[in-house]
């Protein structure tokens, strides 16, 4: 139906052609509005009231440099993007509902590296702080990729805090990209849409900054890639995919050391996916040691004052606010009873099970649709019992932290990919799906006022279970809301 690579490269040309229109001419609009309106820009720089053209300008030249940057890295990954559309549209035919689906994820992705870019002129202590633990003290957990992004900075001139946003960027185009694309394949995306729409999945970083950007978008951007490998090639092409992310994993773990017990959600689709086979088996379970040991040396190099001062200080000019007193650095220096007392009082005083429990049944609603994906537990009991694994490893993370929330999205997120590549039993006629699905065709083709009236009472429970309520990452916020989160 649709002419993917002219659409493509249509898009690149509109792109570069914009970037290169911004670049010519983005100083003398930005003088011309100055002069008419130069309160809109206060308010952009932490409401300044007299910043000069320079500040502007060298904002501006930031922003360009990142466009110019992301620009080339799709430019020159498109035929990369290419040849994925065209394997998708050689399994299944691309459909009008998938344009409907994309339009959405797109909205939805735009306004994440908007806020992305809020995120990075904030300098905020938590989604970009959190990416800059380094090792200029010596090993520490989480240092890993703040220590290369220190070095980028040594050795190009760009601040780090450049570097983390990009990487945001690309971690959730990632995630955007292909767990839309898993979605794509479904027979339908009815039983799908409560999920699509949900607050928990897509857009759980909209409603809750503080809780998204953070390092578990590396997790998050790996699991549907490496779930559409799965799906799309052969069992040599998993084996060796499997290979790769137990080679990578350890990189992940030394950045964040939770993301050690999401592992084995890689392992589960690689068991699904593939028949048992001793060589490969074997050398992945080797391979396993590897991200035990960077596990182990994480957790047993917490981090201390000192670690925080000499990072906070590696980081000047460009440290985050308040490096050594809040935030993601500083958070290094607490210690285990710190966490325990913290998640004690989250139990006493902000209602923490009530909370979760009631973010948990919620979240649960919307996969009744697809309760026959679940048969495969029933199948493939090597599979379930790394799901269980996980689930179980999570425990001690709700005991010695209060980020709830984070945990249970990334639980949630993950079971629906495990959920979207395993097919679906067959179908009961007499199901709850089925039965409504007949309903809703059968009032609809009918073409009255009573479809009208169906059209609308769906469309308004979409938007009541989508935009009034949500996962917060801690239990200090509430779970309703009351406004728009945007």
């Amino acid at each position: 139906m649709f002419n993917l690579s002219r659409n493509h490269y249509l898009l690149l040309l509109v792109m570069w052609s914009g970037l290169i229109l911004a670049w010519l001419f983005g100083h003398e609009i930005i003088k011309a509005i100055y002069d008419g309106n130069a309160s809109v820009f206060n308010r952009l720089i932490q409401g300044q009231s007299h910043v000069t053209f320079e500040e502007y300008y060298a904002l501006y030249d930031t922003f360009i440099r990142l466009a110019l940057t992301l620009a080339i890295l799709l430019t020159l990954g498109s035929p990369i993007l290419n040849w994925i559309f065209k394997v998708e549209n050689r399994i299944k035919p691309f459909r009008l509902t998938d344009l409907y689906l994309f339009i959405y994820i797109s909205l939805l992705c735009l306004i994440t590296f908007y806020l992305g870019m809020q995120g990075y002129i904030d300098n905020n202590n938590w989604r970009i702080g959190d990416w800059l633990i380094n090792y200029q003290a010596g090993f520490v957990r989480r240092g890993l990729l703040g220590e290369a992004y220190l070095w980028l900075w040594k050795t190009t001139g760009t601040e780090p805090a450049i570097y983390v946003l990009l990487t945001q960027i690309v971690c959730y185009f990632a995630f955007f990209l292909f767990l839309g694309l898993l979605l794509r394949r479904q027979e339908s995306l009815l039983p799908f849409l409560l999920l699509i729409v949900s607050p928990f999945i897509f857009a759980f970083h909209l409603h809750d900054l503080q809780g998204g950007f953070r390092k578990e978008i590396l997790y998050l951007a790996l699991l549907p890639l490496f779930s559409w490998l799965a799906i799309t090639t052969s069992q040599f092409a998993i084996r060796t995919s499997t290979v790769l992310v137990m080679l990578v994993y350890p990189v992940l773990i030394l950045s964040h050391e939770m993301l050690a017990v999401f592992l084995p959600y890689f392992l589960s689709i690689y068991v699904a996916s593939t028949n048992r086979s001793l060589k490969p088996d074997l050398l992945i379970g080797i391979l396993l040691a590897f991200s035990i040991a960077a596990f182990y040396a994480a957790v047993t190099h917490a981090g201390s004052n000192q670690h925080v001062e000499i990072i906070c200080d590696s980081l000047n000019p460009h440290a985050v606010h308040h490096c050594k007193t809040e935030g993601a650095i500083s958070a290094l220096a607490r210690s285990t009873e710190y966490g325990l007392n913290a998640v004690r009082d989250g139990i006493q005083n902000q209602g923490y099970f009530l909370k979760y429990a009631t973010c948990l049944l919620l979240a649960l609603l919307a996969f009744v649709p697809i309760l026959n994906r679940f048969q495969f537990i029933k199948h493939n009991w090597l599979a379930s019992l790394l799901i269980l694994s996980s689930i179980l490893g999570t425990i001690p993370l709700f005991i010695v932290a209060i980020d709830w929330g984070r945990f249970l999205h990334i639980h949630l997120v993950s079971l629906l990919v495990i959920l979207l590549i395993n097919p679906a039993t067959e179908v009961n006629p007499k199901a709850l799906v089925a039965r409504a699905g007949g309903y809703i065709d059968g009032v609809i083709s009918k073409g009255n006022f009573s479809s009208l009236i169906l059209y609308l009472g769906i469309l308004f429970l979409l938007i009541l279970y989508a935009l009034s309520w949500h996962i917060p990452h801690t239990g200090m916020d509430e779970i309703w809301l009351h406004h728009l989160p945007l």
